[in-house]
């Protein structure tokens, strides 16, 4: 099945459910933050930060990880034609160690994985904008922090897709251990990785409005701080090369001809808030159609990649 095919049949799964999905997904953000909130801040007031932090990790695979798989299972059940209530989203807590073990697993990968390109592209994004202070150069700052999150960012992604289908597996196969899990995963996503991408820009392309709006609120923000990069730069070069001549009635005369510019500077930051602004609604409006989308299209490629009869018991299922 190509894209436009996967997202066809997503929306067919889909038919006379939108709202139940939406009331899902609405579900799914806001009660872990709501329980996070609530459980959190109290040890962490006894206990101190450090177990605030351990704590919030715990959280999130004891009770975040299971709600998120849980949510992929009840769109697996509209694509496979299952009875699913607002209750289906807590089947993942039936197989519960597991899903708690393989979405850990999964975790330590990613973050593995990541380091190989996160170490080095670090290092290297702040030199750049080091060097974008000497230099006053706003594009060189960009240069850095795109320099920083792209590589980083590519590697993780590929790292997920190869991992995709192991929350899925987990639904069909409940006997299967958590390892076994993670290789049938990587078995399937083989030559497939591509596909998955493919569709999952697909709904990258709704908000590619919020993507330019915020490539522009940044442009706009780094060209309202760069008379700051200006002043540090100034005060920077004196104290290297000519301390001597670093003086407070000189600096005085550096800051209030930096102060000149707060005008235009003032208009290029509520520029860059309106933009933001704009993005964050447009994006808000526009997830209530594509996120149950995504979740369904999901579901359907993974069910093309691992076919079965719509009316088998998933207990029953074992791997061969």
């Amino acid at each position: 099945m190509n894209t436009k095919d996967i997202r066809e049949e997503a929306k067919y799964a889909l038919k006379g459910k939108w709202g139940l999905a939406i009331a899902l997904i609405i579900f799914n953000s806001i009660i872990p933050l709501i329980i996070t909130a609530l459980v959190t801040p109290r040890f962490g007031s006894i206990f101190g930060m450090g177990f605030e932090l351990l704590l919030d990790y715990i959280m999130f695979f004891l009770f975040t990880m299971p709600l998120v798989i849980g949510l992929g299972w009840v769109f697996l059940g509209f694509v496979d034609r299952h009875e699913v209530t607002f209750s289906s989203i807590f089947d993942s807590f039936k197989n519960f160690w597991n899903v708690v073990f393989t979405s850990f697993l999964i975790v330590i990968l990613l973050f593995l994985w990541s380091m190989l390109a996160a170490i080095p592209s670090a290092i290297a994004g702040f030199l750049l904008i080091s060097f974008s202070v000497i230099a006053q150069s706003w594009l060189m700052a960009l240069l850095g922090i795109l320099v920083i999150i792209v590589p980083t960012s590519v590697c993780v992604i590929f790292t997920a897709l190869k991992y995709s289908q192991a929350y899925y597996l987990l639904k069909d196969y409940t006997g299967m251990r958590a390892t076994d899990i993670i290789k049938e995963s990587k078995t399937m996503m083989q030559g497939n990785k591509k596909r998955l991408l493919k569709l999952e820009l697909s709904f990258v392309l709704y908000y590619i409005p919020c993507i330019v709006a915020g490539l522009v609120a940044t442009i706009l923000f780094i060209q309202g701080l760069s008379p700051l990069f200006g002043l540090f730069g100034e005060i920077f070069a004196l104290a290297v090369h000519n301390p001597s001549n670093l003086n407070p009635l000189l600096l005085d005369w550096i800051i209030f001809d930096t102060l000149d510019q707060v005008t235009v500077q003032a208009a290029l930051f509520i520029g860059a808030g309106i933009l933001v602004l704009l993005s964050v609604l447009y994006s808000f409006a526009i997830s209530f159609y594509v996120l149950p989308l995504r979740h369904a299209s999901a579901a359907v490629f993974y069910r093309n990649l691992n076919p079965r009869n719509q009316d088998d018991n998933p207990d029953d299922f074992e791997l061969e």
